[in-house]
């Protein structure tokens, strides 16, 4: 990354091989896969409703700070949990659905355009950031399907991140 006049970084060309946030889509890519070759649109499954034990997601147990659950869902933890307490998907990964959204390089636009691309990049400016998943704060069914995403620009308590590596070339 470069820094870039009037505040914050973009990504230098050509990359690297070192850490960065994954792109919105790598993020998608991963939780959706599901190892049937049907891609996934909902933690555990391709429906709702998400079942008790498979992620940190607005349960009963969180109505007393929320105000308000997804109906008959319970995992046990009224906030954030530690990572890696639900099963992960078939890729071998945990927790794209529940505990904390994730931060994702990619600017955020309200509207993407719909043109069919291989491994975008997102536009290239823009005040927030994308971020994706649901977190523990999650309570409108909408919001768990793996597609969701939203922007923010300032950090909170159901944002964290995960990091993806570049490749080294052959």
């Amino acid at each position: 990354y470069q820094p870039v006049d009037g505040g914050g970084y973009t990504l230098t060309e050509p990359v690297g091989i070192g850490f960065r946030l994954p792109t919105e889509a790598e993020w998608e890519f991963v939780p959706r896969a599901a190892g049937t070759g049907k891609p996934l649109k909902y933690p555990g499954g391709r429906g709702l409703p998400v079942g008790s034990g498979s992620a940190n997601v607005g349960g009963g147990e969180a109505f007393a700070l929320l105000g308000a659950a997804l109906e008959g869902h319970k995992d046990e933890f009224p906030a954030a949990s530690a990572p890696a307490l639900f099963p992960p998907n078939a890729m071998g990964f945990y927790d794209f659905a529940g505990n904390v959204s994730e931060w994702v390089n990619d600017r955020y636009l309200s509207f993407v355009p719909s043109s069919a691309v291989t491994d975008p990049l997102g536009p290239p400016d823009g005040k927030a950031h994308a971020y994706r998943g649901s977190n523990w704060r999650t309570v409108a069914s909408s919001e768990l399907r793996f597609p969701w995403r939203e922007g923010a620009i300032d950090a909170t308590d159901y944002i964290g991140f995960r990091v993806a590596r570049y490749v080294a070339p052959p």
